[in-house]
């Protein structure tokens, strides 16, 4: 939920879009297999949890499912999509981008149970464009901002 300071910087529509939308984002990560960083809040399914023998302290964290470190990247990228409450930002492996980018698979195929379904039309669209014009030699990443409803901003991993 906002903070009630908000309605004083933006418009009555602009909070009551924003309340909307982070019940659907809400909503969509209760269905999903998404966890939500307490600090970040940010929503991800991209954790594994990695039994590391160094402290008996670290071994508790990580037998009790308290510590979790992210995968590791390589120089291709990775397949990744965090939640926020009012964009996604989409990391695609140099493969599944120049799969995407020729047709081998679809953008909204590859975000389907991804990305919140009232908003995969829009955020397909903006991969698919924003790919079709690059050269892929590696991973790349892609705010997608349903908010504003278009892209944010892209680079490279």
């Amino acid at each position: 939920m906002l903070n009630n300071k908000v309605k004083d910087t933006v418009s009555t529509k602009d909070y009551e879009v924003a309340q909307r939308l982070i019940v659907q984002i809400n909503s969509f990560v209760s269905q999903s297999d998404m966890v939500i960083n307490k600090e970040t809040k940010v929503a991800t399914s991209d954790f594994v949890l990695e039994d590391d023998s160094s402290s008996s302290q670290e071994n508790l964290l990580h037998s009790s499912g308290l510590l979790s470190k992210g995968r590791k990247k390589n120089h291709n990228g990775v397949n990744k999509v965090t939640v926020h409450w009012n964009y996604v930002h989409i990391c695609i492996d140099k493969n599944t981008a120049n799969m995407i980018k020729n047709g081998g698979i679809g953008a909204a195929g590859f975000l389907m149970g991804k990305v919140p379904n009232p908003y995969v039309g829009t955020v397909a669209g903006a991969v698919a464009g924003i790919l079709s014009g690059l050269t892929i030699n590696r991973g790349v990443w892609i705010d997608v901002n349903y908010f504003a409803t278009g892209l944010s901003k892209f680079g490279w991993q």
